[in-house]
């Protein structure tokens, strides 16, 4: 009986740190999202273009959750409260892991800001935006190299189920709006839109991925 009681007190606990963590993370999204838009509406032509939007976006969800991640792993305590992971000593045991994902997603994230902030939208120069996409792109490599040396098999194998998901589910969704372009039926897809997608696309897989083997609940 009083297993059982345990449990349940233990599935509570579980699910009251998810919607925690939830509204954390909506909160943090709405409110940036409310700040990018103010920021970027002096140039309001930006608004016409759903790719630089859509950027934008994917940008900040990447952003939000590595400064998520990276202020959890800096402060054990209370990031063993609202991370995915079961008490403070596992938090310490894989802080430096957790800091260097926090960093590379903010790489990541950085990348279609930039590129959104670049273009139509005015905010960077051609150049300014290269060289910024450069220094993003390696340092991700580094990073990239660094965690491949790290990495477990679980790891190894859950990267690649999802950079296999991504590309099926980036082929049927972008070859089929290419198809279709082809033959006149949509207007055709922007680069920048392109980019955005296939990170959105890989941003979902990751979270069915993580879903699908259990690594969402502790």
């Amino acid at each position: 009986m009083n297993d059982v009681l345990n449990e349940r007190d233990e599935a509570k606990g579980k699910t009251l740190k998810f919607i925690v963590q939830l509204v954390i993370g909506a909160g943090m999204g709405a409110l940036g999202m409310m700040a990018t838009l103010r920021l970027v509406r002096a140039r309001i032509e930006i608004f016409d273009h759903i790719d630089h939007l859509l950027a934008l976006g994917v940008g900040l969800v990447l952003g939000l959750m590595g400064l998520f991640v990276a202020l959890g792993a800096a402060m054990p305590k209370a990031g063993a409260k609202l991370l995915n992971v079961e008490d403070e000593a596992e938090l310490r045991y894989q802080q430096r892991d957790l800091l260097w994902s926090a960093i590379g997603m903010i790489l990541l994230a950085s990348m279609p800001v930039i590129l959104a902030l670049s273009g139509v939208a005015g905010f960077l120069s051609a150049q300014t935006a290269l060289i910024g996409l450069g220094l993003a792109v390696g340092a991700l490599t580094l990073l990239s190299i660094l965690a491949k040396i790290r990495s477990d098999e679980l790891d190894k194998a859950a990267t690649m189920e999802t950079g296999a998901y991504s590309f099926y589910a980036s082929f049927l969704i972008f070859g089929g709006w290419a198809a279709l372009a082809h033959l006149g039926l949509v207007a055709p897809f922007t680069m920048l839109g392109f980019f955005a997608g296939t990170l959105s696309i890989w941003l979902a897989m990751l979270f069915i991925m993580l879903g699908k083997r259990g690594m969402l609940s502790t």
